[in-house]
């Protein structure tokens, strides 16, 4: 009842509650009533995959991290277990740019294999984000060969804005930085889906979230940037219909 009163356009939620209060959640944000983007960060992730199994249906945009990711598809042991050891190459962006294959492969697994709508964004720490989006069909509406990714899946990887102040500061602490990224997120797209707004895509506001993140992990315990301290890449601009400069907003 709440929900439908206050009408959002974007709802998240976590593991951290009891599930059936998270289901019930999503289940009223996805509903005709509401129709509100619906955001699910699977932390902690259950260690039985299939207790989501009522849940799928009612999220938008799934958002694990790099551990997460792989308890969601059932994988045991550690992501490095998935990077062939035989790769002697010695250019660490290469490496990354490989290692983060596995991540883009986790993601694709799950939304074959779960009814999750819109897109799966996993956070990979210092490498940023990965973006894998559900491709509309009619992006390619002559391709009728499901079994290629490439077809299926749009791949996205985004980092913090390079011009980032904070880039240059020491990390002091990563206590809540998934929640920091979750949490611009949801400010991103619920601010894009405003009239008043200019309209982002879902990769614009993850790296834009992966810089409000950058920026909350240097600083001693779950500490969060004011207003005052977002750098003007990090806000999102005022849409208007006139030639006139446009104005920062929320």
């Amino acid at each position: 009842a709440a929900l439908v009163q206050l009408r959002p356009s974007v709802v998240a939620t976590q593991l951290e509650i009891p599930l059936a209060t998270a289901c019930a959640a999503l289940q009223v944000a996805s509903s005709s009533t509401l129709d509100a983007l619906t955001i699910l960060n699977t932390a902690p992730a259950p260690t039985d995959p299939r207790a989501l199994d009522d849940v799928w249906r009612y999220v938008d945009i799934c958002i694990p991290n790099e551990t997460e990711l792989r308890t969601l598809c059932g994988k045991s042991g550690s992501r490095r277990d998935d990077v062939d050891d035989d790769n002697d190459n010695d250019n660490d962006e290469e490496e990354d740019n490989e290692n983060n294959e596995v991540e883009v492969q986790l993601c694709q697994e799950l939304l074959r294999t779960q009814p999750i709508r819109k897109a799966v964004v996993c956070t990979l720490g210092a490498r940023g984000a990965v973006v894998v989006e559900r491709k509309s069909d009619n992006d390619n509406p002559n391709d009728d060969n499901d079994d290629d990714d490439k077809d299926e899946f749009i791949v996205t990887f985004v980092d913090a804005p390079a011009d980032l102040p904070a880039r240059t500061e020491p990390i002091q602490d990563t206590i809540g930085a998934g929640d920091a990224f979750c949490g611009a997120l949801c400010s991103y797209l619920s601010s894009s889906l405003s009239s008043s707004s200019s309209s982002i895509s879902l990769p614009q506001a993850a790296g834009m979230a992966c810089g409000f993140a950058s920026m909350s992990v240097r600083n001693r315990g779950a500490t969060y940037p004011t207003w005052d301290e977002i750098p003007a890449s990090l806000k999102l601009k005022r849409a208007t219909t006139t030639t006139t400069q446009q104005e920062e907003t929320v």
